[in-house]
């Protein structure tokens, strides 16, 4: 089975992140650990790094992980189990609790108080793994009081938190601030260990940790660890992606160059190539980034706010290089160049479809004016109502049936069409050079009498 999941359905395996775990897991434990925030971009792999952190933590005891000091572990993805008002979020805490804790408390309705007790009594803490904390504490009353519980669970003495979020927990409360939805806010970034650890680009260590799987699989000769460094920018899920390919595509032992993955990158890039991580991954990005990735794939080089810059560097999107930016990631900034071509030229049949369509309405139009269609069509459908009208006049007065009435309106309304196309067919100036014929003529009086 290929060691590289890119998209799956469910969360992969982690590949590197070792020193970011061994960073965490140290935060936690010891005599006074602290709780812990987890920030990053999407799809850099904060869930792959939470979900693995709480299979860390889930068996106590045990030689292949787990700290002696924890009851268990708790991973909760807020995306999935969003609560919708803090009673849910209780009884979902709780009900994860029951099966997380050998030591579970079944009792109802939940008592997390209770459950929190019985765990200190036995001198064991709880790790709660909260992972998209921001979708969950966006705005709104539910999310208010959700809030405040996140906020009370934090200082619950046989409770550890780590969250994983795109936004640091201070400006999740600064927002609120500003948005008025707090009018005292909880500081729960104070409750946290500072600075948050933020989930970027693979280190050097990690990049070798990545890569150990593709090693025992492939031998990467000449160039070739530098062009996945060249393609990828140590991105994690663009690694990832680029390695799977590679993994794929080779017999076991087969040797890869940098020509070998230079190739296959093209490939992936290139219109149809199943490029759905890098456009998914390029969807995500500011419209700055974009910009600047489309520039950087074009040029090869581009301009940026220090702050900008700083970003992008840290992130694996470009490198900083005298005064300027260059390109770091090539899958990104050539994908990047392709869509903005392939929206130029989107936009240029857009706009060639519009002027398309313009144009036909406006013969149209005048197709109708010359045939006369404008006039005729009004002046049957004012005989239709006229003649409608006096035909109930004359069943109101039981002159005729109602059967017969009926019969004469829907037939006068059905002929309408029939005296567009009619007029459409014979209703064009005549024979006399662009004049009109007498019966034309007389016609047209009619015609400006009805009008």
């Amino acid at each position: 089975m290929n060691p590289y999941q890119v998209q799956g359905a469910t969360i992969p395996r982690m590949l590197g992140r070792e020193t970011q775990l061994g960073q965490v897991v140290h935060r936690l434990s010891g005599v006074e650990p602290q709780h812990v925030s987890v920030v990053g971009p999407a799809l850099y792999g904060k869930s792959v790094l939470l979900n693995h952190l709480a299979r860390h933590f889930a068996d106590p005891g045990d030689d292949g992980g787990g700290e002696s000091e924890y009851a268990g572990s708790l991973y909760l993805d807020l995306r999935v189990d969003a609560p919708c008002d803090d009673d849910d979020f209780r009884s979902i805490l709780f009900g994860k609790l029951e099966g997380s804790w050998r030591g579970g408390v079944r009792e109802a309705p939940p008592d997390l108080d209770r459950l929190f007790e019985r765990i200190a009594e036995d001198g064991k803490r709880l790790l709660i793994v909260l992972d998209s904390l921001e979708w969950a504490l966006r705005s709104g009353a539910t999310t208010t009081r959700l809030w405040s519980q996140v906020h009370r669970l934090a200082r619950q003495p046989s409770l550890q938190l780590v969250t994983g979020s795109r936004i640091r927990i201070q400006a999740m409360v600064e927002h609120r601030v500003a948005a008025g939805y707090d009018q005292d806010p909880l500081a729960l970034h104070e409750l946290f260990y500072s600075p948050e650890t933020e989930v970027g680009r693979f280190s050097e260590d990690d990049w070798e940790s990545f890569l150990a799987p593709l090693n025992n699989r492939l031998n990467l000769i000449g160039d070739a660890e530098q062009r996945l460094v060249a393609w990828t920018g140590r991105v994690p899920m663009l690694a990832a992606w680029l390695v799977r390919e590679l993994v794929d595509s080779r017999k076991r032992g087969a040797e890869v160059s940098g020509r070998t993955v230079d190739e296959m990158a093209k490939r992936l890039v290139r219109p149809g190539g199943g490029n759905d991580p890098v456009r998914r991954f390029y969807k995500e990005l500011k419209d700055e980034h974009k910009r600047i990735m489309t520039q950087l794939g074009a040029d090869g080089a581009a301009s940026a706010r220090g702050d900008v810059s700083r970003y992008l560097e840290r992130f694996g999107l470009a490198t900083q290089q005298g005064t300027g930016l260059a390109e770091s990631c090539k899958l990104l900034t050539t994908y990047a160049a392709r869509q903005k071509d392939a929206d130029a030229t989107v936009e240029d049949t857009g706009d060639t479809m519009k002027a398309f369509v313009l144009k036909r309405l406006s013969e149209l139009h005048s197709n109708l004016r010359e045939r006369r269609v404008y006039i005729w069509v009004p002046i049957a459908a004012a005989f239709t109502t006229a003649l409608r009208e006096f035909t109930t006049f004359l069943k109101d007065h039981s002159v005729i049936s109602p059967a017969l009435s009926f019969t004469v309106g829907v037939a006068m309304y059905l002929s309408l069409p029939s005296v567009g196309i009619l007029a459409w067919v014979r209703g064009k100036s005549g024979k006399y050079g662009g004049k009109m014929s007498r019966v034309e003529m007389i016609g047209s009086r009619l015609t400006s009498c009805w009008r």
